[in-house]
C-alpha cells in the first residue's frame, strides 16, 4: 500500500486556548505528546513541555493517530472511522484478517473485551498457548486498551463503552497458565503470585494491602478502584521509593555512586540538565534539582547560569552527559518544541560534538569520554515528531542498533526492493534492489536470509511468487508463480535446487525433460 505522504505536508490551525468543543479538557500525558479530541477528528493537540495546543486539521482533511498528522478523509490513513472509535459494537463488513491484510499496521479494538485488541503489524504466530487468533493481543494488568489513540493505557483514562472491562489479573488471558504449561515452575510461580494480589484487591477497598505469596515472602500491593497498582516500593528499605533510587533491571533510574569520585554528577537516567546527585566514598548522599534557570556545572559546582551565557554571550559549551547536543550562546530561541533551554542545540545525525574543538564532527573523530554516545537516530531529539505534519523518526531513520555493517532489512520496508545500510550500527542511508537480469525480474531484499532475492524467491503472502518445492517430486516443474511457459524450477527433496530459463525458442516439457521445441503453428495456405 503506497504511503501517501504528501498527505502530511498539509498546514493546521492553531485555535485559541478556551475553543475546547464540548467539555473536554486536553491534558498532556508527557512533555511533548500529541493527541486527537475524542469526539472531533478535526482537531489534535501538540503538548509543549506539558502544555497543550489545540490546532485545527485543514478542510477535508482529519488527525490520524497512526501516522501522526492531518490526512485526507476517507484516505487510507483516516482512522477517524466508528470501526476504530469506541462504538466498537457496531457490526462491521471485513474480519480481521481482511482488515489486516487491506493495511498491515492498523490496530484494531476487540469488539467485546476492554483489555484486549487486534495488531496486524504482530508477527504472525504459528502457534499459541493463548490465542487463537494470530493477531490478538492483551495490554498489560491493569492497563486497558483506548480505542480513540488505539494503544494501551492506564485503566482510569479508558472509556470502555460497551466493551467489558476486567479488573481482576487472571481475568486477562496472558496472566493465566494454560493446561499444557502448567507444569512450567515460573508459570506457575507467577500465576499464583497475580492471582492472588488480584483475589485480594477485588475484595479490598483502595489502599495498601499486604499479601502472603509464600512463606518467606511478603509483598506489598496497593489497590486502586479494585486492580493491583504497581509500586516502586523498595524491598531493600521497606518502604517507597524514586525511581532514581530504583535499580535499572527493575525499570528504575538509579544514580549511582559506585566508581565515582567524591562530588556532584549529572543525571545519567532521565537526563534532565538541571538535576544532580552527590556521591561521597562510593555512597549517593543525595538527589537535589539546580534553582530555577539553572543546570548542572561540574563536580565542584553543582549548578550554574546555562551555558554561562550571562558571562559571554558567544560561547559554545558541550552538553555534560550527551555526547551530540552542547549549548550556543549565540542561539537564543523564544520557545521551542525541543529544547527547554534556549540555547540548547544539537548536531546533525550522525555527528558528535568534540568537546576539544567546540564543534560537530564525525562520529568516528570524537571521543565522548562519560558523555552518552547515541547511535539511534531517533534518539536525536531533533529527528524526533514533537509537532505535526512530521515523518516519523522510524520511517526516517531506520535502527541499526547491534545489526552488522551492510545491508540490513528495514523494519517499515519489509519485503520491498528497500534495505538499510548500516556503518558502526548507525542508519548510513538506503539502499534499493537491481532488477536479477538472468530472470527479467524484480527483486525485494528478504529479511530471512539479508540478501536481495528474486520475486520466485518471496512468499506470495509478500507479494512474491514463490516457486515451493513442497510436496512436489523430484525434477523440472513448470512456473506457477507467472506461468512464464519458459521458465522452470528444480526439486530435489522437497527442497528447491534452481530456477532457469530455457533456451531461445523451447519451452516447459516435462519432470525429467525440462525443455523442448516451442510449437510453431504455421499460417493457413
Amino acid at each position: 500500500m503506497a504511503l501517501k505522504w504528501m498527505a502530511v505536508l498539509l498546514v493546521a490551525t492553531v485555535v485559541e486556548a478556551g475553543g475546547v468543543p464540548g467539555n473536554f479538557v486536553p491534558t498532556c500525558e508527557s512533555p511533548f505528546a500529541l493527541f486527537r479530541h475524542p469526539t472531533d477528528c478535526t482537531i489534535f493537540y501538540q503538548c509543549s513541555w506539558g502544555k497543550p495546543h489545540e490546532l485545527q486539521c485543514p478542510q477535508s482533511t482529519v488527525f490520524s493517530l497512526r501516522l501522526p498528522g492531518c490526512v485526507w478523509e476517507n484516505s487510507d490513513h483516516d482512522d477517524c472511522s466508528s470501526n476504530y472509535g469506541i462504538e466498537t459494537t457496531t457490526a462491521t463488513t471485513l474480519s480481521v484478517e481482511e482488515r489486516c491484510r487491506q493495511d498491515p499496521t492498523a490496530v484494531i479494538p476487540h469488539p467485546t473485551e476492554c483489555h484486549q485488541f487486534y495488531n496486524c503489524s504482530l508477527v504472525q504466530r504459528g502457534f499459541s498457548y493463548y490465542f487463537q487468533d494470530k493477531y490478538q493481543d492483551e495490554c498489560p494488568y491493569p492497563q486497558l486498551f483506548d480505542a480513540q489513540k488505539l494503544q494501551c493505557e492506564d485503566y482510569d483514562k479508558v472509556q470502555c463503552g460497551q466493551r467489558r472491562e476486567p479488573v481482576n489479573g487472571c481475568d486477562y488471558t496472558l496472566n493465566t497458565c494454560p493446561v499444557s504449561t502448567a507444569s512450567h515452575a515460573g508459570c506457575g510461580i507467577r500465576a499464583v503470585r497475580v492471582c492472588l494480589m488480584a483475589r485480594t484487591c477485588t475484595r479490598a477497598g483502595s489502599g495498601r494491602h499486604i499479601t502472603p505469596c509464600a512463606k518467606t515472602s511478603v509483598l506489598l500491593t496497593v489497590a486502586r478502584a479494585k486492580r493491583t497498582q504497581h509500586s516502586f516500593f523498595s524491598p531493600e528499605s521497606n518502604k517507597c521509593v524514586s525511581l532514581y533510587e530504583v535499580p535499572r533491571e527493575h525499570g528504575g533510574y538509579l544514580l549511582n555512586c559506585t566508581g565515582r569520585e567524591d562530588g556532584a554528577h549529572p543525571d545519567d537516567g532521565t537526563q534532565r540538565p538541571n538535576l544532580y546527585f552527590t556521591c561521597q566514598g562510593g555512597q549517593r548522599t543525595g538527589i537535589q534539582l539546580c534553582p530555577d534557570g539553572q543546570i548542572y556545572g561540574d563536580l565542584t559546582t553543582p549548578c550554574v547560569e546555562p551555558g554561562r551565557c550571562s558571562q559571554d554571550p558567544t560561547a559554545v559549551i558541550p552538553h555534560p552527559t550527551e555526547c551530540h547536543q552542547f549549548y550556543n550562546c549565540s542561539l537564543v530561541r523564544e520557545f521551542s518544541y525541543y529544547f527547554q533551554d534556549k540555547h540548547q542545540d544539537e548536531c546533525p545525525y550522525p555527528q558528535l560534538f568534540d568537546a576539544q574543538k567546540l564543534q560537530c564532527e564525525d562520529y568516528r573523530k570524537v571521543q565522548c569520554g562519560q558523555r552518552t554516545e547515541r547511535v539511534n537516530g531517533c534518539d536525536y531529539t531533533l529527528n524526533q515528531c514533537l509537532r505535526s505534519h512530521c515523518i516519523p523518526c522510524y520511517v526516517r531513520f531506520p535502527s541499526c542498533e547491534g545489526l552488522p555493517d551492510g545491508p540490513n532489512v528495514d523494519e517499515i520496508r519489509k519485503w520491498t526492493p528497500q534495505y538499510a545500510l548500516c556503518k558502526d550500527q548507525r542508519y548510513a542511508g538506503s539502499g534499493r534492489c537491481e532488477k536479477d537480469t538472468t530472470l527479467d525480474i524484480t527483486q525485494f531484499f528478504s529479511p530471512e536470509n539479508n540478501t536481495c532475492v528474486s520475486l520466485y524467491e518471496v512468499p506470495r503472502e509478500h507479494g512474491g511468487y514463490l516457486l515451493d518445492c513442497t510436496g512436489r517430486e523430484d525434477g523440472a516443474h513448470p512456473d506457477d508463480g507467472t506461468q512464464r511457459p519458459n521458465l522452470y524450477f528444480t526439486c530435489q527433496g522437497g527442497q528447491r535446487t534452481g530456477i532457469q530459463l530455457c533456451p531461445d525458442g523451447q519451452v516447459y516439457g516435462d519432470l525429467t525433460t525440462p525443455c523442448v521445441p516451442a510449437l510453431v503453428v504455421l499460417p493457413p495456405s
